[in-house]
């Protein structure tokens, strides 16, 4: 196994897809990573049904084109009632990612579905995580986040009140103030 570049000490922070990424790498580096940050993230693999949510995004995206995928994925990540306030922000990031690749996308969903669980990893690590979630976040329970972290001190839980899968845009302060007081 090789190590990251300049032998140094990492914090690592992931948004969704990215703390899958960053459990993997922890696990992969773990005398390199100081701290890890899983902001609207967790450790378990995909269920069943989350399987089969992922098999209908592949198959949208097969047929359809990535925008009509984003039209009613991208408010679906917020709280309602910020995606109601801010349809301008909504209309940006669909334009923003619109050109995104389809076979990205598909190749995404594909590796999502068929990830490990991390939550034996996640028990026995000495690397503190840092748990951001929203209240009203739609993708991952708060209360499932509480229930793998029960009894494990050296990580944190901060639930964002009225926030859904967006906390950067939902409340940038908020995830900045909890990410600061972690590391």
């Amino acid at each position: 196994m090789s190590d990251l570049p300049g032998n140094t000490k990492f914090i690592l922070v992931g948004h969704s897809m990215g703390g899958y990424v960053a459990l993997a790498m922890a696990e992969q580096f773990s005398s390199q990573i100081h701290h890890v940050v899983m902001l609207h993230s967790n450790p378990w693999a995909d269920t069943e049904e989350k399987k089969l949510g992922r098999e209908r995004t592949i198959e949208f995206l097969k047929k359809y084109s990535v925008k009509d995928f984003l039209g009613p994925f991208i408010p679906n990540l917020f709280a309602p009632k910020f995606a109601a306030t801010h349809a301008e922000l909504l209309s940006n990031l669909i334009a923003r990612y619109q050109n995104l690749s389809k076979d990205g996308l598909i190749a995404s969903s594909i590796a999502m579905k068929n990830r490990p669980d991390y939550q034996l990893f996640l028990a026995k690590t000495k690397i503190p995580f840092l748990f951001i979630q929203g209240s009203e976040d739609t993708l991952i329970s708060t209360d499932l986040i509480k229930e793998v972290l029960q009894d494990k001190a050296q990580h944190k839980l901060v639930i964002l009140q009225d926030v859904g899968h967006q906390g950067q845009y939902e409340a940038p302060s908020a995830c900045f103030e909890a990410i600061n007081a972690f590391i």
